[in-house]
């Protein structure tokens, strides 16, 4: 139990030593490109009515048969993520916005640890101090 409280700790940190490089640097890259799966009522969080209206027509919000979870592809005619403003989250601090959002960049499977690729800071080594310690007590990196 402590292993895994010191690993979220590492990661927390991690994910918070970041922070004014995604506003300054990388422009939230992750709100930007790519696809979140996430389900109805974080679809209702992160998208107005008319927001999913618009991007059912795009073929950019898609109800995944038979899963009751949608995919949300942020490259749309909104510019990402309808919650992005500039470079900011509107909803950074809403508890119910999808566990994706909350954990981006850095994902732990059991004893395994994934960074997204496509990050930014992961792709200028931001993370090496990070992944040193969790490594030391007995993680993986893992690749997307």
């Amino acid at each position: 139990m402590k292993k895994q409280k010191e690993v979220n700790e590492i990661i927390s940190k991690a994910r918070k030593s970041i922070g004014k490089f995604c506003i300054e640097e990388c422009n939230a890259y992750c709100c930007r490109k790519g696809y979140i799966i996430i389900n109805e009522q974080q679809v209702n969080i992160i998208a107005t009515k008319n927001e999913q209206i618009e991007l059912k027509k795009e073929n950019k919000l898609k109800e995944l048969v038979f899963s009751g979870k949608f995919m949300l592809d942020f490259s749309n005619s909104l510019g990402g993520c309808p919650k992005l403003k500039g470079t900011k989250c509107l909803i950074q601090s809403n508890p119910e916005r999808a566990k994706v959002c909350q954990e981006s960049p850095i994902f732990l499977f059991g004893d395994s640890v994934r960074i997204s690729s496509k990050c930014p800071a992961h792709q200028k080594n931001m993370f090496y101090l990070f992944i040193k310690q969790l490594e030391a007590l007995g993680y993986k990196l893992t690749k997307d």
